[in-house]
């Protein structure tokens, strides 16, 4: 994960996305609505952000010459739409890594059975 935030431009995303990642179980089952619904939102969570990583590949593409060429992040003094389409095709990356991990562990919690 912290590979794909290397390429954020976005200082704030990166630290809350850290953050987040220190959060503990416990307390973001009892922030939420409870085990099954925090599991339930991030099951949709994953799907849309998967759609904003698949978009934003996309936009890249179309801003290639080449669009079979592999994609490479932006140097942090570049800015325009496939910069931007960068950034948000990194951010998606890694917020489903973060995702994913804290669905597992959640799942794990519900097998367990901690509700």
């Amino acid at each position: 994960m912290e590979e794909a935030l290397q390429f954020v431009k976005s200082m704030s995303f990166r630290e809350t996305l850290l953050a987040s990642l220190q959060a503990s179980i416990p307390e973001a089952i009892a922030q939420a609505d409870g085990l099954a619904g925090q599991i339930a939102f991030l099951k949709q969570e994953i799907v849309r952000q998967e759609r904003e990583r698949a978009h934003a590949e996309v936009v890249a593409r179309e801003s290639l010459d080449d669009p079979s060429k592999a994609l490479v992040p932006c140097r942090s003094e570049m800015e325009g739409s496939y910069c931007h389409a960068m950034d948000q095709y990194y951010a998606a990356i890694a917020a489903n890594m973060a995702n994913k991990a804290f669905l597992d562990a959640l799942e794990c919690y519900q097998r367990e059975g901690v509700r």
